[in-house]
């Protein structure tokens, strides 16, 4: 029984960090380029965009790079528990 947990651990854990790679390949989406437009109303309202665009663009590298980290600790974390350990019998 415990050769069948060892290999599903082994298993869960190989699985946990290819999705972690996978994550880590996701594209997180492009940078706005700010303009102006002369000194109308224009301008404003496209730096606030491009702003929200940009905070948009970090927020999601800080979500990709979160969770596959997440990712790849917890499938080396099962990979590790996987391990058999001998355990010391106790002199009677």
């Amino acid at each position: 029984m415990k050769y069948i947990r060892s290999i599903l651990f082994v298993i869960a854990g190989t699985l946990s960090i290819f999705c972690g790679v996978s994550v880590s390949d996701l594209p997180i989406g492009e940078i706005v380029e700010f303009k102006e437009y002369g000194g109308d109303a224009y301008s404003g309202i496209q730096q606030a965009g491009a702003h929200t665009a940009l905070n948009i663009v970090y927020l999601s590298k800080i979500a990709k790079d979160g969770a596959s980290g997440i990712l790849y600790v917890g499938g080396i974390a099962l990979i590790a528990c996987a391990i058999p350990i001998k355990k010391k019998e106790k002199v009677g």
